[in-house]
């Protein structure tokens, strides 16, 4: 579905597909600082959308290779917001749907 969303339309015919435990990438900033990023299997992140902010747990980081070009995914469980609150702090449980398009919509 990935590959779908990038229109691109061929399959995955080789095993050039490679796992990592985390992955670092710069962020730059309004005020012009550069930050290094570290995201690891297992983390907690934040994830901003149109409709405003969801949370994930990070499931698996891979890189696949086609011809010349490498396509970084990181894949996610969501959690869902159940709009409740406990001791003053929201209340989120992970969503049970398969299809996460979905759940954006």
């Amino acid at each position: 579905m990935a590959y779908e969303d990038l229109g691109i339309d061929s399959a995955i015919l080789d095993d050039t597909i490679s796992f990592f435990g985390y992955a670092s990438y710069l962020f730059k900033k309004e005020n012009g600082d550069t930050v290094l990023c570290r995201l690891h299997i297992r983390d907690v992140v934040s994830i901003k959308l149109e409709e405003g902010e969801n949370y994930a747990i990070i499931k698996a980081i891979f890189c696949h290779q086609q011809n010349d070009l490498r396509f970084a995914f990181v894949t996610v469980d969501w959690f869902e917001d159940m709009d409740q609150t406990m001791l003053g702090c929201p209340v989120f449980r992970l969503c049970m749907t398969s299809n996460w398009q979905s759940f954006l919509n």
